[in-house]
C-alpha cells in the first residue's frame, strides 16, 4: 500500500511546520512600493488597525528556489513597512535609555538600582507607546521583524558592554559582551512578562531580576579579574 505523502495525488501542505527566523534583508519584495506608501490613506488605515487590534494577517514569504538564505514577500508589503517602521521606532525609544545611562567611574556598587530603573524606564517608554506591548509582542511572534528585535538587542548589549568597560577598563570587551548580552535578553524577557502578567507584583519582579543580572555581571567581571 502506498503512503499517504508517496502518492502523487497527495496534497503538500502549503505553509512549513518549522518556525523561522527571518531577517528583514533577507526578504525581498515582489514589487517595489512607491516612495509616498508611507504618506498613503492605506497606510494610515493599516497602522491605525495595528495599533488598535494588532497584526490579524501576517505577511506571507516563500523561499527563493536555489537560495536557502533568501525569500521572497508574496503578500503583505505594506503590512510589513509599518510593522518594520512601528517596531524600529519602539526600539529606538528603549535604546535611547541605554544610550543615556552612565556609571560613576569606578564604581558598580550600585549596579542592582541602576538596572532596577532601566527595566523600570523601559517598561514606562513600552507604555507610553501606542500599541507598545503588542508591538514589542509582535517582535517575536512575527519571524520577519526578529532581525528589529535582534540588532536592536546587540547595540543595547554592547553599550552595556561599553559602560561596564568605562568603569574597569582592566577587563576585555569581547569577554563582557556576551554576559551582557546574556542580560539584556533576560531583561527583555522580563519586560514582557510584566506586560503577560499584570498582576504580577512588578516593583518585587524588577528587583529580584536587577539583583540576578547585577550578580551575573559581577561574576563575569570577576573570573576576569
Amino acid at each position: 500500500m502506498t503512503r499517504p505523502d508517496k502518492s502523487p495525488n497527495a496534497i503538500s501542505p502549503g505553509f512549513e511546520t518549522d518556525l523561522l527566523s527571518v531577517p528583514i534583508a533577507s526578504i525581498l519584495p515582489v514589487k517595489q512600493l512607491p516612495v509616498t506608501v508611507p504618506k498613503s490613506q492605506k497606510y494610515a488605515q493599516i497602522t491605525a488597525s495595528i495599533r488598535e487590534v494588532g497584526l490579524i494577517e501576517p505577511p506571507v514569504i516563500s523561499r527563493t528556489k536555489g537560495q536557502s538564505d533568501t525569500f521572497i514577500l508574496l503578500d503583505g508589503h505594506v503590512r510589513l513597512l509599518v510593522l518594520k517602521e512601528l517596531g524600529e521606532r519602539l526600539m529606538a525609544q528603549q535604546n535611547i535609555l541605554m544610550e543615556n545611562w552612565s556609571l560613576d567611574a569606578g564604581d558598580l556598587s550600585n549596579l542592582e538600582a541602576e538596572i532596577e530603573m532601566l527595566l523600570f524606564e523601559t517598561i514606562r517608554v513600552t507604555r507610553q507607546t501606542k500599541a507598545g506591548a503588542w508591538i514589542m509582542r509582535s517582535m517575536h511572534a512575527t519571524p520577519v521583524l526578529a532581525g528589529v528585535r535582534v540588532e536592536s538587542h546587540r547595540h543595547v548589549a554592547r553599550l552595556l558592554a561599553e559602560r561596564i568597560i568605562k568603569t574597569r577598563p582592566d577587563l576585555d570587551h569581547g569577554r563582557i559582551l556576551p554576559s551582557a548580552r546574556l542580560s539584556v535578553e533576560i531583561g527583555y524577557a522580563v519586560v514582557e512578562m510584566v506586560f503577560d502578567e499584570p498582576s504580577i507584583d512588578e516593583g518585587e519582579i524588577l528587583r529580584q531580576t536587577a539583583s540576578m543580572l547585577a550578580f551575573s555581571l559581577r561574576q563575569a567581571m570577576s573570573h576576569q579579574a
